[in-house]
């Protein structure tokens, strides 16, 4: 990085702004002293010593620093580059609000004589109000909170399904998930679950509706994304099912249960420090 300083900078430099340009090093020098990170100007780079010099703040004093040997750290972006190129990255997924940033490290790791890496770039993560998700704001999840109270099969159905499409995070989403990914394991172990179910009543052709119409066959199906047409309903379980008023009663209850376990689950996320 220090080598091809010249390459980075040119690559860095437009995408500033003008007062942020004027100062900007891709290296943040470490304090000897106090071991802080110093965002401080660098008044010089010595690709040859492997150095840069900054000015201290407070002792007023020049302080040269090797850029190896954890004296150092870089930017964030000429990180992210020099990770894939140390690393051998090939592969990086990133939300769709890094995409500039992304193209930007993918020039520096060029520039360093690395291959960028291929990458995708997935909707941005919204709290249960729908507004981003900010870690200043704290009112994010995060993957320990996710693992605490459920699977990371779990967490994973979560994120795989629609990456492509804007997702809500927050702690209700844990056991509706759970409760997903159950139900999909269970049509997967058990092909002929569905036939079975047909065969044993869960869907009836031509039962009367509540409203006194006919529902028809209505197939038992686990795919969240199926609309629900007139005469059909979902149960507990996330099925479609006929509307009919014996059956009522069965899924009130199941909803009851299904209920309590959720509020239990709840009141320990809710609970949790």
């Amino acid at each position: 990085m220090l080598e091809r300083l010249e390459k980075v900078m040119a690559i860095m430099l437009p995408s500033l702004r003008e007062e942020r340009a004027a100062s900007y090093s891709p290296f943040i020098p470490i304090c000897p002293r106090t071991g802080l990170v110093l965002y401080v100007p660098i008044v010089e780079h010595d690709a040859k010593a492997g150095t840069v010099s900054y000015d201290d703040p407070e002792t007023k004093e020049r302080v040269t620093l090797p850029v190896t040997g954890g004296h150092c750290k870089l930017q964030w972006k000429p990180d992210w580059a020099m990770r894939w190129l140390a690393l051998g990255v090939d592969y990086e997924m990133a939300g769709k609000d890094l995409i500039d940033s992304v193209k930007l490290s993918g020039k520096i790791c060029a520039a360093l004589g690395g291959t960028p890496p291929e990458g995708f770039n997935y909707e941005l993560f919204l709290d249960e109000k729908g507004q981003k998700i900010s870690k200043s704001k704290g009112n994010g999840l995060t993957i320990d909170e996710w693992l605490r109270y459920a699977s990371p099969e779990s967490l994973s159905l979560f994120m795989y399904r629609e990456p492509k499409a804007a997702k809500r995070l927050y702690f209700d989403v844990i056991p509706r998930n759970v409760d997903d990914y159950q139900q999909f394991l269970e049509g997967f172990s058990a092909p002929g679950r569905a036939a079975a179910a047909r065969q044993s009543g869960l869907a009836h052709p031509r039962r009367p509706s509540a409203e006194g119409r006919h529902a028809g066959d209505v197939p038992v199906i686990a795919d969240s994304g199926v609309v629900v047409e007139r005469g059909e309903r979902r149960d507990a379980m996330g099925l479609h099912r006929a509307l009919s008023p014996w059956r009522d009663a069965h899924d009130a209850s199941e909803v009851g249960c299904h209920g309590r376990l959720r509020h239990q689950l709840l009141s320990r996320l809710r609970g949790a420090d």
